[in-house]
């Protein structure tokens, strides 16, 4: 037990220093190739339905949507995209993540693991429209609100302590393999940290498994919309990985012991805090218009968040009629996974 804690232990250090060694190598890496990354994007990237698609083409490409949010703050600060422009990358990263788990469901039903493809993609398809659902409507008012509201008040950049003291450990590391690599080679390695960074994080917490969760504890849990909500927020905040917070509940969806409607408020709250990620991601990069950026996001994913969990039960016939339209067509659900793979690539190229 001890050394399971130990080992657990060292999991969430050693992917942390990854995590910032990384993004501190991703900032170095893209201002050496500002020149170079402006002549390659700028044609790419000249509106912000262009951004939006490279945010959801990269999440799909990394298998993260974190990574789409911090290559889009360091190429903003590296002066190739707007403000709104940046906006709509990251939003495009949160799209991009939420096709993941359907992804991962509809490749583990080609690899024979389950019988069918409705069971396969069932928890990933309730992940994904419950993530568009909100996702959308919250781009949408943060993009005008971003657009046409007064907002400068927002103006964080992080813990100062945090800036001056912990952050700057990493930087001659950072720094050091800069040198080394050079730029060009020194992007591709940052993306590289950044991905089995998130891997390792989530190897930290392998012994949390379903069991720990079962019985009354669970039933508590599940037994408001409010406290499954709460649960799932705090629980992605704290661990900063929706993956793992998914990970840890979708076994007991799958085995019966949650039902579909007492699940979605769990999810609902995970979604939201989600966004701890691309926050940390902003801090570590140093970026005040960034950070602005991530909060108009984050604040319309509240209140979209906010008026669903009101109008909950007419949010869950709602949601319940989408599923059964994509999921029980076979037809339709591959012309639903068809679309969805092609729109980010659409969106980049229009």
């Amino acid at each position: 037990m001890v050394l399971q804690k130990i080992r657990r232990m060292f999991y969430v250090v050693a992917a942390i220093s990854l995590f910032i060694t990384a993004l501190q190598l991703l900032s170095i890496s893209t201002g050496d190739l500002t020149p170079l990354l402006e002549s390659f994007l700028k044609p790419l990237l000249n509106n912000d339905l262009n951004t939006f698609g490279a945010g959801w083409l990269i999440s799909y490409l990394t298998l993260n949507g974190t990574t789409g949010a911090a290559i889009g703050l360091s190429v903003f600060n590296s002066g190739i995209i707007t403000d709104m422009q940046l906006l709509t990358m990251l939003s495009g990263a949160r799209f991009g993540a939420a096709f993941i788990v359907i992804l991962i469901g509809v490749l583990e039903y080609f690899q024979g693991k389950s019988d069918s493809i409705k069971d396969s993609a069932s928890i990933g398809m309730i992940c994904f429209l419950i993530a568009y659902t909100v996702y959308l409507p919250a781009a949408l008012i943060a993009y005008f609100g971003s657009s046409y509201l007064e907002l400068s008040f927002l103006k964080v950049s992080g813990p100062a302590l945090l800036q001056t003291s912990v952050l700057s450990i990493f930087e001659p590391v950072s720094s050091a393999v800069a040198a080394v690599t050079g730029p060009v080679l020194g992007f591709f390695t940052a993306l590289g940290f950044l991905i089995i960074s998130l891997r390792i994080f989530g190897y930290a917490f392998n012994g949390l498994n379903a069991e720990n969760l079962r019985g009354n504890y669970l039933q508590f849990l599940m037994g408001s919309k409010w406290i499954a909500f709460a649960t799932g927020a705090l629980l992605t905040l704290i661990t900063t990985s929706v993956s793992l917070s998914l990970g840890i509940i979708v076994p007991l969806y799958n085995e019966g012991y949650i039902k579909r409607e007492e699940i979605i408020p769990y999810i609902l709250g995970a979604n939201l805090t989600t966004m701890i990620s691309f926050v940390i991601a902003a801090m570590i990069v140093n970026t005040q218009p960034g950070m602005r950026q991530i909060l108009i996001l984050t604040g319309g994913i509240t209140l979209v968040t906010s008026v669903v969990l009101l109008f909950y039960k007419r949010y869950f016939r709602f949601l319940q009629k989408m599923f059964d339209t994509i999921v029980t067509n076979r037809t339709v659900f591959g012309v639903f996974l068809t679309t969805l793979l092609l729109m980010p690539i659409v969106a980049l190229l229009i």
